[in-house]
């Protein structure tokens, strides 16, 4: 089973007869970001043993939602990681904390200096992250999820490194950027910061707008996941916009 149907039975089910794992909690200094990053990686509890039998692990990287934390992935209520990951599930997970930043929105900041997240991922984490653990590093082997914030993440950074991650996953991800913003949404998250608040930064927001840049992935080999409720106020409607482009 490859690790994107694998990552939704984990979420979808939460559970079952899984048998936990256990969690590096690491930190190194960033230069792209200019300062010392976070990031928990789950590993099933047979990981040393697994490795000393010649098998190596494909990559999910989890990114959280806004305000969120890299410890959201332990909580219950997001079906906790450490838990879920077994030897049977074929990868480990990586979550990276987005620092004093809590909405960066995992992406590269047109406005702001240093405001590096994308390339973060691509050009410093997956090769720490290659260098420490027993992985597959492979694009096929290595995909992207996220919740809220995160789930636009996901899909952004498949659209931006298609050569890095072959498959995204979302859970209720934010996909129109369209402005104005959603009148449902509570505030905006700090995306006029990460975008500018200017009539001209209008071609910055239509850049990363997830629905407006889906085409870039046709003929692509990657796979796209996603999920969210039908009546959910915030994302459900271009949850559904997004599954009608994608399904014609």
């Amino acid at each position: 089973m490859g690790i994107f149907r694998r990552l939704a039975l984990i979420i979808i089910f939460c559970g079952g007869t899984i048998v936990g794992g256990t969690v590096d909690r690491r930190s190194f200094i960033s230069p792209l970001l200019g300062m010392t990053v976070l990031y928990d990686v789950f590993l099933p509890a047979t990981y040393q043993q697994d490795v000393a039998q010649g098998k190596r692990f494909a990559v999910l990287y989890l990114l959280h939602s806004a305000g969120g934390t890299d410890s959201m992935w332990l909580d219950y209520n997001t079906g906790n990681m450490a838990v879920l990951i077994d030897s049977a599930a074929g990868f480990i997970a990586v979550a990276p904390d987005n620092g004093m930043y809590r909405n960066s929105w995992w992406l590269d900041s047109p406005v702001m200096p240093g405001w590096a997240y994308s390339r973060f991922l691509v050009q410093e984490l997956k090769p720490k992250i290659d260098s420490l653990y027993a992985t597959l590093p492979a694009r096929a082997k290595t995909g992207v999820a996220g919740h809220s914030m995160g789930g636009f993440g996901a899909m952004h950074n498949l659209i931006e490194h298609p050569d890095v991650f072959g498959s995204a996953f979302s859970i209720k991800g934010a996909f129109d950027l369209t402005l104005p913003l959603n009148p449902n949404w509570n505030g905006d998250f700090g995306l006029y910061k990460v975008l500018g608040n200017q009539p001209a930064d209008t071609a910055y927001w239509n850049a990363v707008n997830i629905l407006k840049n889906i085409h870039r992935l046709a003929g692509a080999d990657v796979h796209i996941g996603f999920y969210g409720g039908l009546n959910d106020p915030w994302f459900g409607q271009e949850n559904r916009r997004l599954d009608t482009i994608l399904t014609g």
